[in-house]
Parts: structure tokens; C-alpha cells; sequence
């Protein structure tokens, strides 16, 4: 991973939508960042298999080189040491390489 990398939070009831993911995604393209992290409490909209809604928005961002990984609260909160922070990014960045989603 880049020495810098964005992150944003999304602290809400409902999950983060697809018009959201698109400007996280453009706000990395428009700092010359290829990778972000999206801290969604309750995750992103749509289904992750069919690349739908926001999935679809990560999984368009993968062409142009950006990397977005989302960590929901429930993945989070167990998490006790940095090392298993990077094991949980490292695992999320092979699944977003491989299917276009972080979610399966």
C-alpha cells in the first residue's frame, strides 16, 4: 500500500450509497491517490455478487487504477491489534483484485 493513503467515515444508520462511493472515488482520483478506505458503519449499497450500486462504483474505479476498500463497523470492532488491521486490508485488497468487491 501507498504511503498515503484517504480515509473517510460514514457514521450512519443506513448504508452508504453509490452517489457517495462516486465522489470518495473522485476525491481520490483528484489527489493523485490510488488508494482509499471507506469506513461505512453499515456498508454500501447494493448486492456485492451483482456489482450493484455502490459495488458497482469500486468495481468501475478498479479500471482506472483506484482501490477503495470498505470496512463496516461489524469488521472493525474486533480488531485488536494493528496487525490485524493490515491482515483484514490485505485480505480486502485480494478480494477487490479478484471479484471487484470487498464483500463475499
Amino acid at each position: 500500500m501507498p504511503n498515503i493513503i484517504l480515509v473517510e467515515c460514514k457514521n450512519w444508520n443506513n448504508a452508504c450509497g453509490s452517489q457517495e462511493v462516486a465522489y470518495f472515488v473522485n476525491r481520490l482520483r483528484q489527489r493523485g491517490c490510488d488508494h482509499g478506505i471507506l469506513i461505512a458503519t453499515n456498508g454500501i449499497t447494493g448486492v456485492a455478487e451483482d456489482l450493484t450500486r455502490a459495488h458497482f462504483e469500486i468495481a468501475t474505479a478498479l479500471t482506472s487504477g483506484v482501490r477503495v476498500v470498505v470496512i463496516r463497523l461489524d469488521e472493525l470492532t474486533p480488531l485488536t491489534t494493528s496487525d490485524e488491521i493490515v491482515t483484514l486490508l490485505k485480505k480486502k485488497l485480494c478480494q477487490l483484485v479478484v471479484s471487484g468487491t470487498n464483500f463475499l
